[in-house]
């Protein structure tokens, strides 16, 4: 009985033309946000190409140069440790040129942008430390930044629910008004089994439609290898779904009227989705506040000014935490001694106002983590970022690797500054490369069982409540 109800409903919402609007909504807003953040990724990786592009030709010109000025101190029997500032300095190469390097945009960047927008996808790495290598001038307008971008996470997140409770909102009330319910249920089917029979037919429909506009966006704009990722994204998108449409279930047999069941729907949408997530944030950000920027910026600027005021202090103790490179003789310490012992003091002095930062964020993901249980969005949310590799959790372990790939070129440069030797042509080519091996080796599986479980098994648990409601409901006279 439950397969005639099933193909009986696909008639009647096909001439309805209801769930014909649905699924063209849908797909239309799914391959604008594609289309939307597929071009947001191009610009993206044209921009970090031509950063990378500009570092390349950058250090081949200083290669060159270097090549040049060994043959005329060659030619003129001048000693190759002779150097001053430029690409023989090894001051100029280690900080002043530095290296840059940059996080390529995630697997399905492109269903979501998430926090690309906001953090420095190209660093600038040297002796002094690891920062940013955008240019303020090409930051995200503010407003943009707040509102958020619209891509195909916000599709599913926000619009996916509507459309669900457009198609659900009304599985047995709407013909329970009408006196409808009564003559079906006169013949050889039950209550549950109909309503089972209606919700196949949406799913068949919503289900054949993720498949469909994900499947396209996948082939169009995804990058090798990502089949895993969208195998994820469609997986977590359906979960999300069971949700929604176990929460219409759960309404639906509890209320009579359709007109109620969409406004007690809407009510729950408005409070899961809307209000839940927002004061989830509020919470977060109240219990741990982090360092205000200006206060680090303040910090920053007293601690350089007493770095510069103290630095032959500076460079004495940094000799006696380095006694390793200290310099034989007693001459005064040249430019590239006293920056680099100015820089190990201000970092020592700010490095309290980072642990601090970098403690009350972390405590603030901890707190979203263990209260986003109370809004399916916010789970959802956190993975479909996760998979799109566009998450907080991407990004943090770039730049743990950045910080690590900083100490190695400190460790590369430092020593030549004290040892007072000329960096040649020949040693460009031992320079210290950034390895993202671990960026690549991400696995996905482990961190989102747990939550995307959570929310497949509350969406069936509703509609199991749901059902056995409808099991127990005598028709309504």
């Amino acid at each position: 009985m439950l397969k005639q109800v099933f193909t009986y409903e696909l008639k009647l919402l096909r001439r309805d033309g209801m769930a014909g609007v649905t699924l063209v909504l849908f797909l239309g807003a799914m391959a604008y946000a594609g289309w939307l953040g597929a071009q947001y990724t191009n610009e993206q990786q044209v921009e970090l190409s031509t950063y990378q592009q500009n570092y390349e030709v950058g250090l081949a010109e200083s290669i060159n140069a270097a090549k040049e000025q060994e043959l005329a101190l060659v030619r003129d029997s001048i000693s190759l440790d002779t150097y001053t500032w430029g690409p023989r300095n090894p001051y100029s190469v280690g900080s002043s040129q530095g290296k840059i390097i940059t996080l390529s945009p995630g697997p399905l960047a492109a269903f979501a942008i998430g926090q690309s927008d906001l953090h420095p996808a190209a660093l600038k790495v040297s002796v002094a430390g690891v920062r940013s290598a955008t240019p303020t001038a090409t930051l995200e307008n503010p407003f943009k930044l707040l509102v958020g971008h619209f891509d195909l996470s916000f599709v599913f997140l926000y619009m996916y629910p509507l459309l669900i409770i457009a198609l659900l909102f009304g599985l047995s009330s709407t013909e329970r008004e009408s006196g409808l319910l009564r003559m079906i249920l006169s013949q050889s089917i039950d209550l549950a089994t109909f309503v089972e029979g209606k919700i196949a037919a949406r799913v068949f429909i919503l289900g054949g439609g993720i498949l469909l506009g994900t499947g396209v966006l996948w082939l169009l704009v995804g990058t090798e290898g990502t089949i895993y990722r969208w195998t994820l994204w469609v997986l977590v998108a359906y979960a999300y779904g069971a949700f929604w449409i176990g929460l219409c279930v759960f309404v639906d047999s509890r209320v009579k009227a359709a007109a109620t069941s969409a406004l007690v729907l809407a009510g729950c949408w408005l409070a899961l989705a809307v209000v839940i997530p927002a004061l989830i944030s509020f919470f977060a950000t109240s219990l741990y506040p982090v360092p205000s920027r200006m206060e680090y910026i303040t910090a920053m600027r007293t601690e350089s000014t007493l770095a510069q005021q103290q630095g032959a202090a500076s460079l004495a103790r940094f000799f006696e935490d380095h006694p390793e490179i200290a310099p034989v003789s007693d001459d005064d310490a040249n430019f590239a001694m006293l920056r680099v012992a100015r820089e190990e003091r201000i970092a020592e002095q700010l490095a309290p106002l980072d642990a601090r930062f970098e403690e009350q964020r972390a405590q603030q993901q901890t707190f979203i983590s263990r209260i986003g249980y109370l809004s399916p969005t916010v789970l959802a949310h956190q993975a479909f970022m996760d998979i799109a590799g566009t998450g907080q959790n991407r990004y943090a372990v770039f730049l743990e690797e950045a910080h690590a790939f900083q100490e190695t070129w400190k460790a590369h440069f430092v020593p030549r500054y004290f040892a007072d030797v000329a960096f040649r042509a020949s040693d460009y080519e031992d320079l210290p490369t950034f390895d993202n091996k671990r960026l690549e080796e991400e696995r996905l599986t482990g961190r989102l069982v747990l939550p995307i479980s959570v929310i497949l098994l509350v969406g069936l648990a509703l509609m199991g409540l749901g059902f056995s409601r409808y099991r127990r409901q005598e028709l309504i006279q």
